[in-house]
């Protein structure tokens, strides 16, 4: 049952991070500060920073595993040296690219359906851990943007979310009323959520809020509180209650 709801969690977040576009985040003004503001701000995890380079490594190693089930497990022939002319010289007789006499020994043939299998097992892994990697990625926050509303707007703002997987300048913009905040898994994390588009991780270890940036090992949880209900953003009632 957990691997099956792995596996929902891992296709929810490819699906709805499909849907969502991505759309230039309105910089900051100086003749108007207060129309446009940076509410968190964090550099991305290592990994997500290095996401790419994991999934190429995922390839690389599901390759290899491949290779060796087709070519390897179903070799069983010693090394036999290609019958040379004799003209030629001795350093050009080459081998036939067949398994050594030692290694042949213990090597079985295995069927086409089970070599089938082995082989899709691995590709199947691996293409899930690698959209796993991207689509985690594509959840974690690096910036809060937040824009107000002008007079008369019918609603308060406009909250750009920017990920680890977002290049600079870009982001997903949501309307704040839409956006709550929730707690996470440790006193550090916090959550955004928007119904019907998953959540998206906040982390406050030593992460600049509002323009402010902490202690080193510091959070400022209350902070973050308190900035999210000033641009009109909903704050599940656990939330509140622990700060």
């Amino acid at each position: 049952m957990a691997f099956r709801q792995r596996i929902a969690e891992v296709v929810g977040l490819i699906r709805g991070s499909r849907t969502l576009k991505w759309v230039p985040i309105p910089p900051v003004r100086p003749d108007a500060p207060s129309a446009v503001t940076v509410i968190y701000e964090k550099s991305p995890p290592l990994w997500a920073k290095w996401a790419h380079v994991i999934v190429a490594l995922d390839v690389m190693m599901v390759t290899s595993i491949i290779e060796y089930t087709w070519n390897i497990s179903g070799a069983s022939h010693p090394s036999k040296p290609v019958p040379q002319d004799q003209s030629q010289p001795a350093e050009q007789c080459v081998e036939a690219e067949t398994v050594p006499q030692h290694l042949a020994e213990h090597l079985q043939l295995q069927p086409v359906w089970k070599k089938t299998i082995f082989s899709g097992m691995f590709v199947l892994s691996g293409a899930m851990f690698g959209a796993a990697i991207l689509a985690s990625r594509s959840r974690v926050l690096r910036a809060l943007t937040f824009s107000r509303g002008g007079t008369g707007a019918k609603r308060p703002g406009t909250l750009y979310l920017q990920t680890a997987s977002h290049t600079k300048g870009f982001g997903i913009a949501l309307p704040v009323e839409k956006c709550s905040i929730i707690s996470g898994q440790a006193p550090s994390r916090l959550l955004i959520k928007v119904t019907g588009m998953g959540v998206w991780q906040l982390d406050l270890n030593e992460a600049t809020i509002n323009g402010k940036k902490p202690a080193k090992g510091q959070i400022d949880r209350i902070g973050m509180l308190r900035t999210w209900n000033s641009i009109g953003g909903r704050v599940a009632p656990l939330v509140a209650k622990s700060n």
